[in-house]
């Protein structure tokens, strides 16, 4: 599952619309999905554990709860989206900080 590395720890999720499209809702293209804390408090909601990151980040594996696989820590495994950041020039804190005004919800 695909994680927004630039909503940083925050468990949180850009607001549903039907109609949305990233680049419109922010020029950088940053402002979308949710947060790796906020994925897995859903998919724990659904009996589900996160089990890895992808090395490059922005990408989460999940697996059912009663798979033998180790959970981990969200806050612990998080890393930055390495593309994003080198085809942007920017780190994840830096992102956040363009897009921190917009509307979120918590969850």
């Amino acid at each position: 599952m695909e994680y927004n590395a630039s909503l940083g720890l925050e468990s949180i999720t850009v607001p549903y619309n039907p109609k949305f499209e990233r680049h419109a809702s922010h020029p950088t293209g940053w402002y979308h999905g949710a947060s790796l804390t906020a994925l897995t408090k859903l998919c724990a909601a659904h009996a589900m554990k996160l089990v890895a990151i992808a090395k490059g980040g922005g990408n989460a594996f999940f697996v059912k709860n009663d798979s033998l696989l180790t959970a981990i820590d969200p806050k612990k495994s998080y890393l930055e989206g390495v593309l994003r950041n080198r085809w942007s020039g920017t780190t994840a804190a830096e992102q956040w900080e363009q897009i921190k005004h917009l509307p979120y919800i918590s969850i």
